[in-house]
């Protein structure tokens, strides 16, 4: 079955009757889509009226499909996507997110809505396979029937999807949409639990030149020793002046050694804000960034002697930015290596010490690698150190061009055009 049409079925499609569909569709507008991809053999017929928005769907090849695929005679709280559409092509996937959305997707925000819980399990794996981000809602809506009222399960998708994916192909939809930025829904740790489970662990590196690789939920991650990092971090990872004290632990002297632990101290510690001379918007203690304090202690000072704003939440914004990013005043980190670092760190050190006694060189420039954050060969540096395919990072990172003045056409070309 077309993608399109099995995500409109799932959507809208009741799947209890004999030999036919029955298909759910106010204005006709999502049947004219469906009948795009309808069999030769097949038929629609609009059986609206007195209340009932259903068409008739009368094709051997689709309820042959949907017996095939386990969802004949599901009702909806039983529906899913079947595996073989869940990891299909790209395209294939985009089409059945549109079928979906045609039908059941809301006409404002991107926003998908179910009973079924494994659908709706389902629908979020089809977001996240196409690199979008979606959550899901649970809630509890109160029907009346046969005179009875009951409540019952709502499962709400929110979600983003990147610009290249229209995740509608109803003109209608696509026109009434609102965008929703992309930091309204973004990935975050919920918690960190820590367990009496004791296991030996290997860090793992695929061959690929981010070294990168998809997890639970499509999250792309890393389990590597080594990977590329900002500031600070490229130093400690590369240094092989740090590294030697592991490498010399271990292999010299026999101590089973595996990293080092890298400790920055700030020559300040945290001071209480500072206070405004008068209140500035309602505050009596300063919100400049660039002041010596942390989160704790602004905040225990703030609430204690400035309670009123604090209660009123004017405070609240600098105290988010202190929690989040403010300034640190000591920075703790422990750096593992692996045997194949180790021993590389050994090889570069010989190498260091045979060019530092080469008497055709006065003086070794640079014994340790203190430039590595503006270095443009950090990532083959990298490969190297662990023993890695550099010479295959070095091809696909740098392209080689011809000089400027063998790609420039000659002048007897720009006469001849």
């Amino acid at each position: 079955m077309h993608p399109y049409a099995l995500g409109a079925l799932i959507a809208d499609g009741y799947f209890g009757r004999k030999n036919h569909i029955e298909f759910s569709s106010q204005s006709g507008e999502t049947v004219d889509l469906l009948r795009q991809y309808l069999p030769a053999t097949a038929s629609i017929k609009d059986c609206r009226g007195y209340g009932n928005n259903s068409w008739l769907v009368q094709s051997f090849e689709w309820v042959s499909a949907l017996k095939e695929l386990g969802l004949w005679g599901k009702r909806s709280v039983d529906k899913f996507i079947p595996g073989d559409y869940l990891f299909a092509s790209v395209q294939d996937r985009i089409l059945l997110l549109q079928g979906l959305m045609d039908c059941d997707g809301n006409s404002g925000l991107l926003r998908y809505t179910t009973c079924s819980p494994q659908l709706a399990e389902d629908v979020a794996h089809l977001i996240r396979s196409l690199g979008g981000i979606a959550k899901i809602n649970h809630s509890k809506e109160r029907l009346h029937q046969n005179g009875k009222t009951i409540n019952k399960s709502q499962y709400g998708i929110n979600y983003w999807v990147p610009d290249d994916i229209e995740p509608n192909q109803l003109v209608r939809k696509r026109i009434g949409r609102k965008t929703r930025a992309k930091g309204t829904h973004r990935r975050g740790i919920k918690e960190v639990r820590k367990t009496d489970r004791v296991a030996d662990m290997r860090c793992i590196a695929v061959d690929a030149p981010d070294c990168l690789y998809v997890t639970k939920d499509f999250v792309v991650t890393h389990n590597t020793t080594t990977q590329i990092r900002d500031g600070d971090d490229v130093f400690m990872d590369l240094d092989d002046q740090v590294g030697s004290y592991p490498w010399a632990l271990r292999w010299e002297l026999g101590l089973p050694v595996r990293g080092f632990v890298y400790h920055q101290q700030r020559k300040s510690f945290p001071e209480p804000p500072r206070q405004n001379k008068a209140r500035r918007m309602g505050r009596l203690f300063s919100v400049d960034k660039s002041q010596s304090t942390d989160y704790n202690t602004y905040w225990n000072t703030v609430r204690e002697q400035d309670q009123e704003a604090w209660i009123d939440g004017l405070y609240d914004e600098y105290i988010e930015f202190l929690k989040a990013e403010g300034p640190g005043f000591f920075d703790r980190r422990v750096i593992f290596k692996s045997d194949e670092e180790l021993i590389s760190i050994g090889e570069n050190i010989s190498y260091e010490a045979a060019e530092m006694v080469n008497p055709n060189l006065p003086k070794y420039p640079n014994p340790g690698r203190f430039h590595c954050k503006t270095c443009a060969f950090r990532q083959p540096c990298m490969e190297k150190n662990r023993k890695g395919d550099y010479r295959y990072a070095l091809a696909t990172l740098f392209e080689r061009k011809p000089h400027y003045w063998l790609r420039q056409p000659s002048t007897e070309t720009k006469g001849a055009e």
